[in-house]
């Protein structure tokens, strides 16, 4: 796989549209507003799009960008293997692609401390492949993620609890964002973490203030919705996928947690 194919930036400089539609990728990618205007559907959630402001998406996140005529943005689409020749920390290790860390987008005073660094991944992938390109393109991709890390450090509102977080409660994060690991209940996530169900959740709720058995919850309908607007299974299909024995289970559980049953979402979504 070439360099070019790992890593992809595109915007408004070059007439770049996006995708018309609610969809969701395997890759990472961020984006980066210069000039507002319009809306970004992430996980069924509508952010305003407004001026200096950075949005980062996870694989498997569902999301809608809408931008206006006047918009100006810029976007980086990268996978897992575009560090790989630089540094074995993985993607998921960065704070801003942790759910645990930030629940929407980032606003800052100006993007010139970071535009330098995003310039310098697009001018090397402008340039002939060489044997050499790939591990330059990697390391400047590298420097850019450590210095929007710090950026999104000292902009994030996070207490002191927020800045000492417990190997565990990353792990469990790492779990619930990876949408290939799909269990129902605590004590599944905490076999896996090698503790007790009781310890799980009294840990998870000292730092996000609320237990693991919540946020199991949340991935789960976060998961289902991608699922229904996605349209390829019927519901008794999600219902198995997600691991409940039976569609009527699962819509108990769909509408406890929404208010509407997964055949009003489904059909709401396919209308817009």
């Amino acid at each position: 796989m070439t360099t070019q194919q790992m890593i992809r930036i595109s915007g408004s400089s070059n007439n770049y549209q996006p995708n018309a539609s609610l969809h969701r990728h395997a890759h990472y990618e961020i984006l980066f507003i210069e000039i507002g205007g319009g809306t970004h559907i992430i996980d069924h959630t509508e952010h305003e799009v407004l001026d200096n402001q950075i949005f980062f998406l996870r694989p498997g996140q569902i999301h809608q960008f809408k931008p206006t005529k006047v918009t100006q943005f810029t976007f980086i689409a990268f996978d897992t293997n575009s560090l790989k020749s630089n540094t074995s920390v993985p993607l998921n290790r960065f704070e801003f692609f942790q759910s645990f860390q930030h629940s929407g987008p980032l606003i800052l005073d100006s993007l010139s401390r970071i535009k330098p660094y995003l310039l310098r991944v697009t001018n090397e992938l402008k340039k002939p492949e060489d044997v050499n390109q790939q591990a330059l393109i990697s390391a400047h991709l590298l420097i850019l993620l450590i210095k929007l890390q710090r950026v999104f450090i000292a902009y994030s509102k996070r207490d002191e609890a927020a800045k000492n977080i417990p190997i565990l409660v990353k792990e469990f994060n790492k779990m619930l964002d990876n949408t290939e690991v799909i269990y129902r209940f605590v004590h599944n996530y905490a076999k896996s973490l090698h503790v007790t169900s009781n310890y799980l959740n009294e840990c998870i709720k000292k730092y996000t203030g609320k237990p693991a058995s919540y946020w199991i919850h949340d991935k789960l309908i976060l998961e289902s919705k991608r699922l229904l607007n996605e349209g390829t299974l019927n519901i008794s299909q999600i219902s198995r996928q997600l691991l409940f024995p039976n569609a009527s289970q699962f819509s108990r559980f769909f509408k406890q947690c929404t208010g509407q049953s997964p055949k009003t979402f489904k059909s709401f979504y396919n209308t817009l």
